[in-house]
């Protein structure tokens, strides 16, 4: 693609768009995709999206994706991820936010086996911390293995 039409492309999506009309295409362009990634964030001072924008009207239109949600808890209704999740329409979900955290005990989220919930921290991260701990977790799963890296059910992180 030669560089005049590059920058048009990128300026229709990023420059003109308003951020709705952005996501709202990538959206559409993952309809199809495995991965389905929710990466909205929501803002006191800037609505993105609305609460639950990712809900039965989104997810009945999806077919045996895997949902990850490292957006906001608030973007995702809940209820309606399960009955996708029971439905097909999502094969699994990893969800490392939520509308309320940590994640309560007796949420349904922590009983189905097609959900993975993820410690939900920040923090300043270098290259060998990402490295040694994907080594560490992979190596434990690859071994059949417990790892101090996986979220305890019991404990709730």
């Amino acid at each position: 693609m030669d560089n005049n039409r590059k920058n048009q492309y990128q300026g229709i999506f990023l420059d003109s768009w308003h951020p709705f009309l952005w996501i709202a295409s990538l959206i559409f362009l993952v309809y199809s995709a495995t991965l389905f990634f929710n990466i909205v964030y929501l803002d006191d001072n800037v609505l993105v999206v609305e609460h639950y924008f990712f809900n039965k009207d989104i997810f009945r239109k999806l077919h045996s994706v895997i949902f990850i949600n490292i957006g906001r808890g608030l973007s995702v209704d809940v209820p309606d991820l399960l009955s996708a999740i029971a439905a097909g329409n999502i094969e699994y979900a990893v969800l490392d936010v939520f509308e309320e955290e940590p994640l309560p005990a007796n949420s349904p989220l922590w009983l189905n086996p097609k959900v993975f919930v993820t410690p939900h921290h920040s923090g300043i991260t270098d290259f060998e911390d990402i490295k040694d701990s994907f080594t560490e977790v992979y190596s434990a799963l690859k071994e059949g293995k417990s790892s101090r890296l996986f979220v305890d059910r019991i404990q709730g992180y």
